[in-house]
């Protein structure tokens, strides 16, 4: 099952690297350049911290609630709620697979908690310093596509994955 699970993800990433193009590239100039000042007077830019900052926050996230469900053509505000929930559920069962993974690393290499601990804190600094330093540097320095960018994230975690299960 794992194996027909990872041929399955490597079939999806070659799929999205040959064929599948970033939505932004494939509209016209003139809707780009609206998308780019829109991006630019986001309420995000505008957040500073101090008087006001809760209200601030309020706003963007009743913009945000408003933004995925306001009426779209050809029913794409379902697929966005369906990714939403996605989501949600892919963080519910992490948490419970923490546990899980927890409990492996345990009997498996005879780790002991406080070593988990800093096993996790060094995954939530790389994760940070990924999404604040790295995407930014590949999407605005390097102009790299969205599936560019995920496919380069998915290939070290596959390698992982298989790393851990042969080891």
């Amino acid at each position: 099952l794992f194996s027909v699970t990872m041929g399955v993800a490597a079939c999806a990433m070659m799929y999205a690297v040959l064929f599948v193009k970033d939505s932004y590239y494939l509209i016209t100039d003139e809707k780009k350049n609206v998308y780019d000042e829109a991006r630019e007077a986001s309420e995000i830019k505008k957040i500073k911290c101090g008087k006001g900052v809760l209200k601030s926050t309020f706003n963007l996230t009743i913009s945000s609630f408003k933004t995925v469900l306001k009426i779209r053509p050809n029913n794409q505000r379902l697929w966005i709620i369906l990714l939403i929930l996605v989501f949600a559920l892919t963080s519910i069962i992490t948490s419970g697979a923490t546990i899980c993974a927890f409990m492996f690393y345990r009997l498996q290499y005879k780790i002991t908690t406080v070593t988990y601990g800093n096993m996790v804190t060094v995954y939530f600094i790389t994760c940070l310093f990924s999404q604040l330093v790295v995407i930014p540097f590949l999407t605005k320095l390097l102009k790299l596509r969205d599936t560019s960018i995920l496919i380069l994230g998915f290939i070290p975690i596959c390698v992982g994955f298989l790393s851990e299960a042969f080891y």
